[in-house]
C-alpha cells in the first residue's frame, strides 16, 4: 500500500512537470526567435548611406505574416485582426515603442514589444498617413506584411544614438 502511494505521488509529480514544460514551450520559442531577429538585424553590414535589403533575408526563422499595430490597440482587437487568440500578444503602450508580431500557421512565433533604446533597432513599415496602412472596421490602424511579398527595407545606423533603423521602401 505504501509503495502504491509513492508511485502515485511520483506519477502526479512527473505529469505536473511535463505539463509545466509543455505550457512553456511556446514561450521559449518566441523568446529564442526574438533574440534571433535582434541578432540578425544588429549584425547586418550597413553602408554609410544605408543598405537595401529584403525582410525575408533578415528574419532568421520561418514565418507567414508580420503585423504591427497603432499604440493603444486593445489586445482583443489585435486578436480579431490576426484571427486567433494568444497569450503572447502584447500591446504598445507608447508611440515610441516597436511592436512586431510574427505569425506562422496561426501561432505567434515572435513578439517584439519594446523601445528602440532597449532593442538597439527600430522597424517602420511607413510613416502615418502613407500607403500600406490598413484601416479596419474597428477603426484601428495596423500594418501587415506577408513573407511572399518580399518586402524591401532600407537599413541605416543613426550615428547619434547607434540605433539601427529599417524603413520599408516598397
Amino acid at each position: 500500500m505504501k509503495n502504491k502511494k509513492i508511485l502515485i505521488v511520483i506519477i502526479i509529480f512527473t505529469l505536473s512537470v511535463l505539463l509545466v514544460i509543455f505550457s512553456l514551450k511556446d514561450y521559449f520559442i518566441i523568446k529564442k526567435n526574438n533574440e534571433k531577429i535582434q541578432y540578425s538585424i544588429l549584425s547586418q553590414k550597413i553602408d554609410e548611406n544605408g543598405t537595401e535589403l529584403v525582410l525575408n533575408d533578415v528574419v532568421p526563422f520561418d514565418w507567414d505574416k508580420l503585423y504591427t499595430f497603432e499604440p493603444y490597440t486593445p489586445k482583443e482587437e489585435i486578436e480579431n485582426i490576426i484571427g486567433f487568440k494568444s497569450k503572447y500578444i502584447c500591446q504598445k503602450i507608447d508611440e515610441s515603442m516597436i511592436q512586431l508580431i510574427f505569425i506562422k500557421d496561426n501561432k505567434v512565433i515572435a513578439n517584439i514589444c519594446d523601445y528602440p533604446d532597449n532593442l538597439s533597432y527600430a522597424l517602420k513599415f511607413y510613416e502615418k498617413g502613407e500607403k500600406n496602412i490598413i484601416e479596419n472596421s474597428l477603426e484601428s490602424k495596423y500594418n501587415k506584411i506577408s513573407k511572399y511579398e518580399k518586402a524591401k527595407f532600407k537599413i541605416y545606423k543613426n550615428k547619434d544614438n547607434n540605433i539601427i533603423y529599417m524603413i520599408r521602401t516598397e
